[in-house]
């Protein structure tokens, strides 16, 4: 009366195909000491996982990045902050200078270091937030107003006031010149991502 089609007549094998674990083997196979055996080589092995880590993320390796610095806006903005030279560069120097001048017992030498560090900072601040705007400004550009992440002028004006031999990652890009290199033409849409 009702013939089968083919597709009615093929049911898929019951099962998984390999007898179910017992539950002691299981949680055999999953127990392992609290603290191990060796412990020089345990140690040995954790030192070896973290510089290989400090060295990917030294390099910019995106396994071994910290949430703050993953993604591809990121990258932009930490080559656009590294492709120029920034007041942020300078934090440091200023500083030790300014220290090693408060040290001087002659208080006209400390009035002016103490006044050339509040213009130093005046300074800096600008400086930082003309570099969010063109950081927010070309990122917009490029990877379009309604994929913006947020807080990237503050992740670049932080970036720019570290050092340059002290960013984590380091920089990609070799400053000194680069204009020079592109044959006399600036670089105004920003480092290639």
């Amino acid at each position: 009366m009702s013939e089968k089609t083919p597709e009615q007549t093929e049911q898929p094998a019951a099962g998984k195909g390999r007898p179910t674990p017992k539950r002691r083997d299981r949680e055999a196979a999953n127990r392992h000491p609290l603290v191990v055996n060796d412990r020089k080589q345990a140690r040995e092995r954790e030192r070896e996982a973290r510089e290989t880590a400090r060295a990917g993320m030294m390099a910019g390796d995106p396994r071994y990045l910290t949430e703050r610095d993953r993604g591809p806006q990121k990258k932009f903005v930490r080559d656009l902050v590294d492709s120029r030279f920034t007041i942020g560069e300078l934090v440091m120097p200023i500083l030790i200078l300014f220290i090693l001048t408060a040290l001087i017992p002659n208080t006209t030498i400390t009035t002016i270091s103490t006044m050339v560090l509040y213009v130093f900072v005046l300074v800096l601040v600008v400086d930082c937030i003309v570099v969010a705007i063109q950081v927010r400004r070309r990122v917009k550009a490029r990877f379009g107003a309604d994929n913006l992440e947020r807080r990237l002028g503050w992740y670049a004006a932080m970036r720019s006031m570290q050092m340059r031999a002290m960013r984590i990652p380091r920089p990609a890009n070799y400053r000194p010149f680069a204009w020079f290199r592109r044959g006399g033409k600036k670089h105004d849409d920003g480092p290639e991502a």
